[in-house]
Formats: structure tokens, C-alpha cells, sequence
């Protein structure tokens, strides 16, 4: 009876944590839900599939940009990548973003837009580097 419980309660976290997801969306793109989605799809059809970290978001406040903080948020995480001599994946969603990235030793694999006319993106990939912390 135990096992068929846990089966249970599994399926039921699954379905209650997607209606939370999809909850959470609605809210978010509102009518736009589709396309985002969309996107989203886009998105992940070029995620790569060797082994990585993926580094999916990173912000700073625009009139706090340019003063190091992206960076400072970024180096913990890439040492770390440095450490396990993992590689790191993310998408830059601006050419401000995608510069920043790119002095942290990554690499642009493919520029892709997103559905019905939407912005651009940077698929970027970074090898782990010999110098921590290294900055272009």
C-alpha cells in the first residue's frame, strides 16, 4: 500500500506543482501565455545536451548596471564552474548582456530570434577556464 501512496502523492505533486507553474505564467504574459510559450520552446529546442550548468537568470537594476554588479553576482558561480571544470551555458537577451558575458571567457554558439518577431537571443557556452575569475 505504501509504494501506491508515494506513487500518489508523486502524480499529485506533479500536476498540483504544473497548475502552479502554469499559475504563475498566466499571471506573468496574461493573454501572451501562448506565445511565450513559444518561446520558451524555441528556447529550450537548442539547449545543449552535454553535461553543464545553466545559468538562467541574472539582472541588476538598470541604473545600477555598469558598475561591476552583474559581474560580482556572475563570479561565484563561475568559480565554481571553474572548480568542477564543468561548463556553463545561458541566453543573453540583449547585446549589453551578451557583451558581458563574453568578457567572462563565453563563447556566442548561435544568434536566434524568438517567435513572431521577437528579440534576439545568444546562445553563449563557456569551457571551464585555467584562471578563475578572469575577466576579458
Amino acid at each position: 500500500m505504501l509504494p501506491l501512496l508515494n506513487l500518489l502523492a508523486a502524480i499529485a505533486l506533479l500536476v498540483w506543482g504544473t497548475h502552479i507553474v502554469r499559475t504563475g505564467m498566466l499571471r506573468v504574459f496574461g493573454r501572451g501565455l501562448a506565445r511565450a510559450q513559444r518561446g520558451l520552446t524555441v528556447m529550450e529546442s537548442g539547449h545543449p545536451t552535454a553535461p553543464h550548468y545553466y545559468l538562467d537568470s541574472l539582472g541588476v537594476e538598470p541604473e545600477w548596471q555598469g558598475r561591476g554588479l552583474g559581474s560580482a553576482l556572475m563570479q561565484p558561480v563561475l568559480a565554481r564552474c571553474d572548480a568542477e571544470r564543468m561548463p556553463a551555458y545561458l541566453n543573453a537577451g540583449s547585446p549589453g548582456s551578451r557583451d558581458l558575458y563574453l568578457r567572462h571567457g563565453f563563447e556566442v554558439t548561435e544568434e536566434f530570434r524568438l517567435p513572431e518577431g521577437g528579440p534576439p537571443l545568444w546562445r553563449m557556452w563557456r569551457e571551464p577556464q585555467d584562471t578563475p575569475g578572469k575577466v576579458r
